[in-house]
């Protein structure tokens, strides 16, 4: 009767397994054929280096899927769930990712460009070296990711949560930041030139060496920034909470501090600036050498 049991159990798993595989290959074989999917079984599927250009893959299941080098330009993708899927090269150029889960995936060097990717979940991704040029991620979550030396001039990142994420040489030059969350983020030598990061929270992150030349920093928090040897020429930091930010070597020739909270002498000592230089009453600064 054991033995009965146990041949009933593994052949109704192998049944289990054979129609899983079944309709799994039937997705495929759809998506091939009419390079439609939506809602689509396709998790795990090899689909690297394929054409899915204007496909509707909407509220597809991607996980763990291999799709490096797959051309998925202006493809629909909406709630999509690429959650630890592969797409390393890939071209997600104007593609449509809202409320897409792409945590964790691996989309170092993808195309991104133009991309609509607002609310979507990234928390953990990599994009190293990626293209996010004019991409919408208004409200994304890109927690602890992994953004060295990405491009994402130009992109709307209203709201995004950044926190804890890695930006090191990233180009974020003409970026929207406005009340985006980049507490404890790493971004030394990013490119922030004429960003507008107004009332975004900086608390505790790492600018050393960035370049924020003509940056809107008004009202951000800044509260024990690492701000060595940052360049904030220009830059507008009124109202900006500074309290134990780390101003070692920066320059602030030209910089707006009218009204800098938490600021002090011995902060701004460390410093350098000029004549145009505004500083909140009772304090001053040397000139750069």
């Amino acid at each position: 009767m054991t033995t009965t049991r146990v041949l009933i159990g593994m052949v109704t798993l192998l049944a289990v397994t054979v129609n899983a595989y079944a309709f799994e290959q039937d997705a495929l074989d759809k998506l091939k054929a009419t390079g439609d999917c939506a809602y689509c079984d396709l998790d795990s599927a090899q689909l690297g280096h394929v054409d899915l250009s204007w496909s509707d893959l909407t509220k597809v299941n991607l996980e763990w899927a291999n799709l490096n080098g797959t051309n998925l330009r202006s493809t629909r993708l909406e709630k999509a769930n690429l959650h630890e899927a592969t797409l390393r090269r890939a071209v997600l150029r104007e593609a449509e990712l809202e409320k897409a889960d792409l945590s964790g995936a691996d989309l170092d060097g993808a195309d991104l460009r133009n991309a609509l990717l607002e609310k979507a979940n990234l928390s953990g991704a990599t994009l190293r070296g990626a293209v996010l040029r004019e991409t919408d991620l208004e409200k994304a979550d890109l927690s602890g990711s992994d953004l060295r030396k990405a491009i994402l001039e130009l992109s709307e990142l209203k709201r995004v949560d950044l926190s804890g994420a890695i930006l090191t040489d990233a180009d974020l030059h003409r970026a929207v930041l406005k009340r985006a969350n980049l507490a404890n983020a790493r971004l030394p030598r990013a490119h922030l030139e004429r960003a507008n990061l107004s009332r975004a929270n900086l608390r505790a992150a790492l600018l050393n060496d960035a370049n924020l030349k003509n940056a809107n920093l008004t009202r951000a928090i800044l509260e024990g920034a690492n701000l060595q040897g940052a360049l904030l020429r220009d830059a507008n930091l009124d109202r900006a909470d500074l309290s134990n930010a780390d101003l070692r070597n920066a320059d602030l020739r030209g910089t707006s501090l009218k009204l800098a909270k938490g600021l002090t002498q011995s902060q701004i000592d460390k410093a350098c600036g000029d004549q145009n230089t505004v500083l909140p009453s009772g304090l001053s600064i040397g000139p750069c050498e």
